[in-house]
């Protein structure tokens, strides 16, 4: 149905949290067959809410755990290190072409979200990787990835100019203080997972 719960919970985190998804990423996250995660894509394409859009990305492996996770209090992470398995891990992949999907402004507008800035094809690979840090996290907490996940864009401009904001994080519900910021690693130099490490060493972080 056009208006299922999990329809509803594709957007919200379209919206809300990642930027675009790939067939393959949905069939995944849904249990279904890549035949069927299309077809459900296509409905919401034909009904407004999602544009499908071809990019060039690598198709990325799911994600079976963090490269690091670190909280207040741990020693200092051994950056070089973080920076050679995020750089190794899809080594030998190929940029191929794909289908992917992105929220509509009639979309964004029904979660009050403004509008999200253009995707550069520089970016595409990386947010299909944070596409696939949502999954690792709505597999393993369900409710509260759902409910408390907040991508940047939701965020950005309340950081200062020049501030590094990390991708996305976990709100506390009530609260509203970050429980968990996250980071999907590019092939990042070192001296990156460095500054990224001085701007959100105050929160528990994961770099995925």
């Amino acid at each position: 149905m056009l208006y299922s719960d999990r329809n509803w919970q594709l957007l919200r985190a379209l919206a809300t949290g990642i930027r675009l998804i790939a067939p393959h990423q949905l069939a995944r996250w849904w249990g279904v067959p890549v035949a069927n995660a299309k077809r459900s894509l296509r409905e919401l394409v034909n009904s407004g809410f999602l544009v499908e859009t071809a990019i060039r990305a690598r198709k990325l492996p799911p994600l079976t755990e963090p490269i690091l996770q670190w909280k207040p209090g741990d020693h200092q992470p051994n950056f070089g290190a973080i920076s050679y398995q995020a750089k190794e891990r899809n080594r030998g992949l190929a940029p191929v072409m794909m289908a992917a999907y992105t929220p509509t402004n009639q979309t964004l507008s029904q979660f009050a979200v403004r509008r999200h800035a253009k995707l550069k094809s520089s970016q595409a690979t990386h947010e299909l990787g944070l596409t696939e840090a949502y999954l690792f996290a709505v597999k393993r907490w369900p409710r509260l990835t759902r409910k408390c996940w907040r991508g940047e864009n939701l965020y950005a401009n309340e950081r200062a100019h020049g501030e590094k904001v990390e991708d996305a994080h976990l709100v506390h519900p009530t609260k509203l203080h970050v429980m968990l910021a996250i980071e999907y690693a590019g092939t990042y130099h070192k001296s990156r997972f460095e500054a990224l490490h001085e701007a959100l060493k105050h929160n528990p972080y994961w770099i995925m």
